[in-house]
């Protein structure tokens, strides 16, 4: 039969390829015979004298039954078998090759026949050869490459990002890498809490909670080392992160930062965690809005009646309050002979030695949480507490024996805000924790990617994942965006510990746009990683499962992020008005006047525009990008609320109307500072 002539006599062997592949689908159409047939009457001109043979298999009305593939496999396998790997290259090549080691040698036309074919059929041949080989089982793939070494010294790098506290940062993983400090595994509620608190004094025995406190603890390094053992903290339990940032940061800051001497002594104790205490500001009914807090402190026969005047008025979600804390620095509305003097705080005993809530001091647990569940969050109510006229944090207000009160800040806008500046060091804190938790993500994600292989060219090893496109796509710019995060609260960091009052206004609108942004992107590249590890990522040892849980809350706690961008635009809309130097204006933005066009008129870095690649991806064109986007943002938001308010709009409500607006205000100025 013709069909098994095709098989048997070696003078078709090297068509046999060609003809393989162009059944591959199953599916042979008539232009692609027509294509075959052309080429191959060239080739025997005038006419294929053995045409029934080829015709054979080139019958699209009669495809080759299962048997004559199997056949047509066995007969391919058993002389590819035969050829060196360096002769497997392309389908007309093969076929030629075939041929050859059956002692056929095709002639000059067949040859070039076959080569047409092969460019008939339109197909790689290089690779279809190997997609050929490998599907017969002939195929033999090279083994994978070993990885290569990074062109860096990989000890440098981290120097690089370690920054000014290195040393720091080195004993903090240090106390991982010996098993002083343990991730905490798989455990019960109430065994995680007790777990965490154990592992917090670590902290305090390793000397990290007196860095909060430098110039009481005598410390050498300023409050930038304890912000960066704080973020590094973040490179494993994050539990003992918020723990540690409880204790040492928010409740011992406050003495710190508040307080006077009197409160000053307390912190050794605090340092400790002798004395656990925690931060109680936010209310049931209150968080973002400090200044409408229920919670009474009233002057009362020379010292304070601490009180809670309804549910709303109850400290929700404290850090502490549950089980552990002793003691509460308590923000609530000070009441002199009826006179309320805004919001300050006041340290309250809470517990006696024994855990005990003391007389009038309510206390519930949050109980189980979306994560974070090393952390004892409670509720605080007090009924008429008693307190010492000390109790008051004195440093920028003070209340004399006569119930006299004083303060060298006369304003008190900016004395609340001054009051409230304790919170910055918590946000700067924060975002550089997000910023690491998002990068211990990325490493597990990139290496993972880097392992795992999947697909890659037939008859040749799987790719590792990481060679996709898609998935560099999905992980370098977010590690990118890592890094560059990194630098900018490194410069956060340095900007805090180094400002003066009149470097503060701007300090804290960084930290507050930085940390909304850092937030977010943790919460963004923790799942893009979770992704990028498929099914593996979600197992419990990947470690997404508790990132995830455990960052999630960075985006609302230590300021709610929709509402720190709104306090840093209008931060930079304050300072657009102050530097069109009209002081008359009392608000935000009142005053936009023609003399702003003149400096809008410098702005514009497109003017005259150019094109170049180099120009394009220069630093400067780029810096001149971000400047101008942030520039047109803010005059363009100030005109937008000027006008309204302008026709009579109120403010707020002409800030309602623009809130987009300034929230996309408050990411270019982040974006700008992050490229500087």
């Amino acid at each position: 039969m013709p069909a098994e002539r095709l098989l048997t006599d070696a003078r078709y062997l090297p068509y046999l390829p060609l003809i393989r592949v162009a059944w591959a689908d199953g599916i042979l159409t008539e232009a692609e015979v027509d294509r075959i047939r052309s080429v191959a009457a060239v080739v025997h001109k005038p006419g294929i004298d053995d045409e029934p043979v080829l015709a054979s298999w080139l019958d699209p009305d009669h495809p080759p039954d299962a048997w004559d593939f199997q056949a047509l496999d066995r007969r391919l396998r058993q002389a590819a078998r035969r050829l060196p790997r360096d002769e497997r290259r392309g389908l007309a090549e093969l076929g030629i090759a075939l041929a050859r080691a059956e002692q056929t040698e095709p002639t000059a036309p067949v040859r070039g026949g076959l080569r047409a074919l092969e460019d008939a059929l339109g197909v790689v041949g290089d690779e279809a050869t190997r997609a050929l080989l490998d599907e017969l089982g002939v195929s033999e793939p090279a083994p994978a490459p070993a990885p290569e070494a990074p062109p860096f010294d990989a000890g440098d790098l981290a120097r690089l990002l370690d920054g000014r506290y290195h040393e720091v940062r080195g004993r903090v993983r240090d106390l991982y890498a010996t098993g002083a400090l343990k991730l905490p595994g798989e455990r019960d509620r109430d065994d995680l809490r007790a777990f965490t608190l154990a592992q917090a004094r670590v902290l305090a025995d390793q000397g990290i909670g007196a860095l909060a406190y430098p110039e009481v603890m005598g410390a050498s390094e300023d409050i930038g080392a304890f912000i960066a053992a704080f973020e590094t903290l973040a490179h494993g339990d994050l539990s003992l992160m918020v723990k540690g940032g409880v204790q040492f940061g928010l409740f011992g800051g406050s003495l710190y930062f508040l307080g006077t001497e009197r409160h000053h002594a307390l912190l050794p104790d605090v340092a400790a965690l002798n004395l656990p205490g925690c931060y109680a500001m936010t209310e049931t009914g209150h968080g973002s809005n400090v200044r409408e807090l229920g919670t009474t402190a009233t002057w009362d026969d020379g010292g304070w009646d601490l009180h809670t005047p309804d549910r709303a008025a109850w400290k929700d979600y404290i850090g502490n309050a549950a089980l552990h804390g002793r003691m509460a620095v308590v923000f609530a509305q000070l009441v002199i002979r009826g006179e309320g003097y805004g919001v300050h705080p006041l340290l309250v005993p809470i517990r006696d030695d024994h855990g005990q809530p003391l007389p009038g001091v309510t206390t519930q647990d949050c109980g189980p949480k979306m994560g974070l569940n090393g952390i004892d969050n409670g509720r605080l109510a007090f009924d008429h507490v008693r307190l010492p006229r000390e109790a008051l944090l004195d440093r920028y207000a003070q209340v004399d024996a006569e119930g006299v009160y004083h303060s060298a800040i006369a304003s008190p806008t900016r004395r609340f805000f001054t009051m409230l500046g304790t919170l910055v060091a918590g946000r700067i804190s924060v975002a550089c924790a997000a910023v690491a938790a998002a990068r211990v993500a990325l490493a597990t994600a990139i290496r993972y990617g880097a392992e795992r292989r999947q697909f890659g060219p037939s008859g040749a090893p799987e790719q590792p994942i990481l060679d996709y496109t898609a998935h560099q796509r999905a992980l370098m710019p977010r590690l990118a965006r890592a890094v560059a995060l990194t630098f900018a609260l490194r410069d956060l960091v340095d900007r805090y510990v180094n400002k003066n009052e009149e470097s503060a206004r701007e300090v804290e609108a960084l930290a507050a746009a930085l940390k909304a942004v850092a937030t977010d992107f943790a919460t963004d590249t923790i799942q893009a990683c979770r992704q990028a590890c498929g099914g593996a990522g979600y197992l419990t040892p990947m470690r997404f499962a508790d990132l995830k849980a455990d960052s999630d809350v960075f985006t609302t706690f230590e300021g709610d992020n929709t509402v720190l961008r709104q306090l840093a635009a209008r931060a930079v809309l304050t300072a657009f008005r102050d530097s069109l130097g009209d002081n008359r204006v009392f608000g935000v933005v009142r005053l936009f006047g023609a003399r702003a066009q003149a400096t809008l008129a410098e702005l514009d870095p497109l003017t005259p525009r150019r094109t170049a690649r180099a120009h394009l991806r220069s630093p400067e064109f780029q810096g001149d990008t971000l400047q101008h986007r942030l520039d047109q943002l803010t005059w363009s938001a100030a005109g937008r609320l000027r006008s309204r308010m302008s026709a009579g709009m109120d403010g707020f409500d002409a800030i309602n109307e623009c809130q987009d607006h300034l929230l996309a205000l408050s990411d270019a100025y982040a974006a700008r500072h992050t490229w500087r």
